[in-house]
């Protein structure tokens, strides 16, 4: 039974995007610890490599902001977090309610109450008011953090990290058509020959 190259083929470079994209998701957790935590990290995926007539498709999956996240964002009235990136704030500003997502789900920023929120809440009797009061008054202040970090991001830019172009740039493009070259270049000279 013929050995058909369009299967190995397809088998080493799913094999390679595979690695690729977990070298990329190791690269972005390597920038610090929110990054190990973030459903960016977790969302980055190879697909299943597609076969056309002119060659094979590798897509790497991520987010849309992937993008923000490596290249960085400059801000209106500084770009030193990201000199070199195609993307600036120019009108608009990160929205507020993404923030209040990550706030709340970063859970390590420490909101608290002013002493007249706490004085308020002592003078409250019923423990359902007093949960009340102060999951409205953490979220509130929650916004009001969230509303301060849209307006300095704006302002100053995000920083680039570039987790994805230092690991998928043209050296590693050209090593990819070295190593399938090597591993299968007989194979297409053997098929190309035989009638």
């Amino acid at each position: 039974m013929p050995i058909d190259s369009k299967d190995l083929v397809t088998g080493f470079l799913d094999e390679w995007a595979t690695s690729v994209a977990l070298a990329i998701r190791e690269n972005l957790e390597s920038k610090g610890e929110y990054f190990r935590r973030s459903t960016l990290a977790q969302e980055i995926t190879a697909l299943p490599i597609e076969s056309t007539n002119d060659g094979y498709i590798i897509t790497i999956q991520m987010p849309l902001y992937g993008q923000f996240v490596d290249q960085g964002v400059r801000g209106t009235e500084s770009s030193a977090k990201a000199p070199q990136s195609p993307y600036s704030y120019k009108t608009k500003k990160p929205p507020v309610e993404d923030l209040v997502l990550w706030i709340k789900k970063r859970g390590d920023i420490n909101i608290a109450l002013s002493a007249k929120k706490k004085a308020k809440l002592k003078s409250l009797k019923s423990k359902t008011v007093k949960k009340a009061f102060k999951q409205r008054s953490f979220d509130f202040k929650v916004r009001q953090v969230a509303f301060g970090m849209s307006v300095n991001i704006k302002k100053e830019g995000t920083t680039a990290t570039h987790f994805y172009s230092e690991i998928v740039n043209d050296d590693m493009v050209q090593e990819l058509a070295v190593s399938l070259g090597a591993k299968y270049g007989q194979l297409f000279e053997a098929q190309i020959v035989e009638p």
